[in-house]
């Protein structure tokens, strides 16, 4: 398989403003309230809060050199959330791979592995949770959601031309990555993990 790289033009988004900015508030947001929700230091919390950061810094002025954070925030994140699921050796042992991820895409613009890791976090929550009458529900419209994040991403001028200019693919992919997060905090509330 070839190397994938990030084309181009990935940091050409169709909407300059702020709400790709201020769309990450909502990330901040969630992490304070699995806080509030603990009242412990959490590194769910501290995670999901670094994703807002990181985004609303690397939109601030798009880059490859500031998406490197944006990009460790999520694909760290992913792995914090299977660490509820996970024994803590294979976690840390995927949490070293993630970040490896974002530095070998860095050195060789090839992004396989983060993307295997990607996709493979919420395909092994499906794979692990779908038989779980609690929560299998809650685990397709997370897969569902986040399938329709990625569409809405790839056309993002498109989707901005056709909300004639109120909202783009990119930011709507941040609006739907906040509610994929609420989905996920629904999922551990109700398996007593949270």
């Amino acid at each position: 398989m070839e190397k994938i790289p990030i084309p181009s033009h990935y940091h050409d988004y169709a909407s300059q403003s702020t709400s790709d900015i201020t769309s990450n508030i909502g990330f901040i947001c969630v992490g304070l309230y699995i806080l509030y929700k603990q009242q412990k230091i959490s590194l769910l919390a501290i995670h999901i809060i670094c994703i807002g950061i990181f985004s609303g810094y690397y939109h601030l002025q798009p880059s490859k050199e500031r998406i490197v954070y944006d990009m460790l925030a999520i694909i760290t994140t992913h792995i914090i959330v299977l660490s509820y699921f996970l024994d803590t050796n294979t976690t840390i042992i995927l949490y070293i791979c993630s970040v490896f991820s974002v530095l070998y895409w860095k050195k060789y613009n090839d992004l396989r592995l983060y993307i295997l890791i990607l996709v493979g976090a919420p395909l092994y929550l499906l794979m692990k949770l779908h038989s779980n009458q609690k929560v299998n529900m809650y685990v397709y419209i997370f897969i569902a959601i986040n399938i329709t994040a990625r569409i809405l991403e790839y056309y993002d001028k498109d989707v901005y031309k056709l909300t004639n200019k109120r909202i783009s693919g990119h930011t709507s992919k941040h609006l739907l990555g906040v509610i994929g997060l609420l989905v996920i905090l629904q999922i551990l509330i109700k398996l007593n993990k949270i």
